[in-house]
This record gives structure tokens, sequence and C-alpha cells, in this order.
């Protein structure tokens, strides 16, 4: 096992630019220009590292805990315009969305769905499995549910969802490829930056109180 001191450096990751950097507006310029999912997927390649180097749940030493800390709240911080994704799925089901689509429609048969879902299970009860007449209980309700899938995928509200969440799919892919600004790295007042500014403190504070540990040797 490499040491984590080796495996940041070789990486160019986050982590070393956060050990390296002189201070919390330092760090924060050296994102300009990276783009969201370069950073999501940077944080996630340290936390795959960390539990293959101490396991599921372990408990790294403090100092490398300060560091995965603070990436994990920093990500939190360029990615909180991914809130504006959450409103637009959650205003599907909010009452305007659903009057100008006619949900009404949707919802009835939707009802009808469960129905015939629980229709089913009810009706298999005594029934024993793989017998004939279990499988001709199952074709016929199951015949009887596609049916209702196939209209409720022809309901105004259900193509109007359906076209919204690919919208906001692909506006999700491109406000992770786009390259930060000096805008989405300055301070907001926020509290994701009120948490990036306590959690840069206390690797600072950690990075001060352990010294740093010789590298681990790798058997080959």
């Amino acid at each position: 096992m490499i040491s984590f001191k080796v495996f940041f450096e070789r990486d160019e990751s986050l982590a070393i630019a956060a050990r390296s950097s002189n201070s919390l507006s330092d760090f924060m310029k050296t994102l300009k220009g990276r783009s969201i999912k370069e950073i999501l997927d940077s944080a996630s390649f340290i936390r795959m590292y960390q539990m293959n180097k101490y396991g599921i749940g372990g408990r790294e030493p403090d100092d490398e805990h300060a560091v995965s800390r603070f990436i994990d709240v920093l990500t939190g911080f360029i990615n909180r315009g991914i809130k504006n994704a959450r409103k637009e799925r959650d205003d599907i089901w909010g009452d305007e969305f659903k009057a100008k689509h006619n949900y009404d429609e949707y919802k009835a048969l939707d009802d009808a769905r469960k129905v015939a879902m629980r229709k089913f299970f009810h009706s298999k009860r005594g029934v024993e499995y793989g017998s004939e007449e279990y499988n001709k209980l199952r074709d016929t309700l199951d015949a009887e549910k596609e049916e209702i899938i196939d209209k409720i995928d022809q309901t105004e509200f259900y193509q109007a969802w359906q076209k919204r969440e690919k919208q906001i799919e692909q506006w999700v892919r491109d406000f992770h490829r786009t390259p930060l600004s000096d805008e989405d790295v300055a301070p907001d007042g926020s509290e994701e930056w009120k948490a990036v500014e306590q959690a840069w403190n206390a690797m600072q504070g950690s990075r001060a109180d352990h010294q740093e540990e010789e590298p681990e040797t790798i058997d080959v």
C-alpha cells in the first residue's frame, strides 16, 4: 500500500493542492477552469482510495480525515447549483405543472395500475406457483397492467414529465462540464461556503498537530 502522500502527489488531485496551498483563497483559484465533473471525479477517487486503504467504515488518521472531510465539503459548495435541478424536479409534482398538463388523467390511470398489481398479489394466494392456473392468472393480469401502462405513456402529464426530465438531465450534464469561473469559486456567504471555511481551518489545525509520516513501502 503506497502512502497517502505519494498517492496524491502522483494523482495531482485536489488533496495535494489543498495541502500545498498557503490559503483557502489560493486553493480556490486552482479550481478555476476545471469542470465540476473533474472535481467530483477526483473526490470519488479519494474516497475509493481511503476505503481500500482503511476498509469500509475504517478510521483514517486525523490529518488524512481532515483532508477528506474538506474535499467532501468543497464538492458541496462547488456543486451547489445542482439545487436548481432538484427544484425543477420538485416542480413537476407541484400544483402548477399538474394543472397545466392534466395530472388527473394520469393519476386515475396510475391508480388503476396499482389496483391491477394488488389484484395479482391477492389472487395468487393459495394458487400453486408455476401451475397452469397460476400462469394463466399471471398472464391475464400482466396484460391488463400493460394495457394501462400503455395508456399512461400517452397521457399529457406523463409526456410532459418525461420531456422535462430530459431537459433537466441535459442541463445537469452541461452544468457539470462547464469550466468554473472566478464567480463560481468566490466566497458567496452561503451555508456551503461557511462549511468550506470551517473544514479548511480544521484541516490546517490537523496538519499543524501531526508531523508527516514516512511513506509506507510497497512489496515488489
